[in-house]
């Protein structure tokens, strides 16, 4: 467990602290739920797991739904990090290749999207990563859009799984490969 030392003479140490634990439990969250799953997860378990008591977790989060809301928050955010941007010449394809990016650098984090009791009130498909795919794709159109994005889907399946054998080269050939394909 790493110790962390605040200092008197920062005014900002405090603030840095309070939200790297936080950052912490919810990153020890997720994996904990990838581990155990989303209905077998407490407080108490939760606390085992990142070696701390459960005070902390009570203090920055009410309960498990409010901490429940704050990792669909972090995935999104995440997500969003990779899927905007820029990765090749073609705006339209940015998004799925980070999307599959995310999937293959953050295994965790991409498992939680199949997890429903995430997303009680928001499906991926009124997700704010499918809207900035879609605004991507505007002028396309919709057939290869949807195609492109079910193979995004498929690949980031793929990549989440086997992260070494998808660089990001390889990643935005194939999609290229298969756009292409479609536009022909």
């Amino acid at each position: 467990m790493t110790k962390f030392v605040v200092s008197k003479n920062c005014n900002y140490c405090n603030i840095c602290y309070n939200q790297l634990v936080k950052e912490i439990i919810i990153s020890k969250s997720i994996e904990l739920i990838n581990h155990i799953g989303v209905s077998n997860l407490t407080v108490r378990k939760l606390a085992k797991y990142s070696q701390i008591s459960t005070r902390p977790i009570y203090y920055y989060f009410k309960n498990l739904d409010s901490l429940f809301a704050e990792i669909s928050a972090e995935v999104l955010r995440k997500l969003g990090e990779y899927a905007s941007k820029d990765y090749t010449a073609h705006k339209f394809l940015d998004s799925g290749v980070g999307f599959v990016l995310f999937a293959k650098k953050l295994p965790h984090y991409y498992a939680i999207l199949s997890i429903r009791e995430f997303w009680p009130k928001q499906t991926f498909e009124e997700s704010k990563a499918d809207t900035l795919m879609r605004s991507k794709a505007a002028k396309a159109d919709l057939k290869i859009y949807e195609t492109m994005k079910t193979f995004s889907l498929g690949m980031a399946l793929v990549a989440s799984n086997y992260p070494k054998k998808y660089s990001l080269k390889k990643i935005v050939n194939l999609q290229l490969e298969l756009y292409n394909k479609l536009i022909a």
